[in-house]
C-alpha cells in the first residue's frame, strides 16, 4: 500500500479516474474493470441429450464458460464476469444457435 499524504489528490477528468501523490500520478483503468453478465439460454426440445457450449469472447480472449451435456428444455442461467464488452456464443453439438453482445 502506497502511504497516504495530506498532499494526496483524487480527481475524475473526462471519465477517468486517479490519485495524485505528490509528484507521481496513478490513474485507474476503467478499460480494465470486470462486468458481470448474467447468461441465460432455454434449450429447445431434443430427441435425445445434446452437448451444450457458451464461449464468452472479451478482452482477456476466448474462453468457454459452459460445456457438458444437457437434456432438451433445460433452462441455464449463471453470471460470468468479462472486460470492456463480451460475445457470448451458445452452441449445441458444435453448431452456433445464438449469440448475445454485452457492452
Amino acid at each position: 500500500k502506497i502511504g497516504c499524504d495530506p498532499q494526496e489528490l483524487y480527481f475524475t477528468a473526462s471519465g477517468t479516474e486517479g490519485w495524485v501523490f505528490g509528484d507521481f500520478v496513478i490513474v485507474k483503468d476503467q478499460n480494465q474493470e470486470k462486468k458481470t453478465a448474467k447468461i441465460s439460454y432455454q434449450v429447445p426440445p431434443l430427441s435425445q441429450p445434446a452437448n451444450l457450449r457458451i464461449e464468452l469472447t472479451d478482452a482477456d480472449g476466448k474462453r468457454n464458460v459452459f460445456n457438458g451435456q444437457v437434456d432438451g428444455q433445460l433452462n441455464v442461467t449463471f453470471n460470468a464476469s468479462y472486460k470492456q464488452e463480451a460475445i457470448v456464443s451458445v452452441f449445441i453439438n458444435e453448431e452456433m444457435v445464438s449469440q448475445q453482445q454485452y457492452h
